[in-house]
């Protein structure tokens, strides 16, 4: 076993996210994800953390990713944990934005991201945030962490690789911007920082968080 803050995870493995595609269109738990969680579950990995869900409408990957931007979702949500501890795992909910690596939303017009340099993946040009913007989504990180503590899980981590939202601010590729959230690599990690520091004050400090 091993403890972090108040969490005791009952031994070293972890079973890291992995999409599914099986979430409702509407971005609620379906009975196929409580079917497969179930089922890794019952493996005895000590942490399991969900695939993404979204934590704000214009940052959702697919149509049918899950969500955590609203209370809606809790209900949904709770039932994902319990399936997890109902084989004595611990359970992490994974917080994601995708930016502007959206296909769905890029043909839409509704991508954003730090800068509007087109997309590697898509080849499509997403909006640039607004500050406003910016600050709406650290916000809504904090948010969706609470929901998932009110939810039971255990802990959160904040998706902050493969391209993604973060990772876009963090990187002078797709960070071109001239305010305090562009420029040197200080104001480029702003923006993590600042979601790091949401997700906290909104969960305390005795909840594991992870990136």
């Amino acid at each position: 076993p091993i403890r972090v803050k108040k969490m005791e995870i009952p031994n070293r493995i972890v079973m890291p996210p992995m999409g599914t595609n099986l979430g409702n269109p509407d971005g609620t738990v379906s009975e196929a994800n409580l079917a497969y969680m179930k089922r890794r579950a019952r493996g005895g990995a000590g942490l399991i953390i969900t695939e993404i869900s979204a934590i704000h409408p214009n940052g959702i990957a697919i149509p049918s990713e899950l969500g955590s931007y609203d209370d809606r979702f809790i209900p949904g949500l709770k039932k994902l944990a319990d399936a997890i501890h109902a084989h004595g795992s611990k359970a992490a909910l994974q917080l994601h934005h995708t930016g502007r690596e959206s296909l769905f939303l890029l043909k839409a017009g509704k991508a954003i991201a730090p800068s509007p340099i087109r997309s590697l993946v898509f080849g499509l040009t997403p909006r640039e945030m607004t500050r406003e913007e910016i600050r709406e989504l650290i916000a809504a990180f904090g948010a969706a962490a609470s929901r998932a503590k009110q939810a039971g899980f255990d802990a959160v981590e904040v998706h902050g690789a493969h391209g993604y939202l973060l990772t876009q601010f963090l990187s002078a590729l797709s960070n071109q911007r001239t305010d305090e959230y562009g420029g040197d690599l200080s104001n480029r990690s702003r923006f993590i920082r600042e979601v790091l520091q949401a997700v906290r004050r909104r969960v305390g400090d005795d909840f594991p968080v992870s990136l």
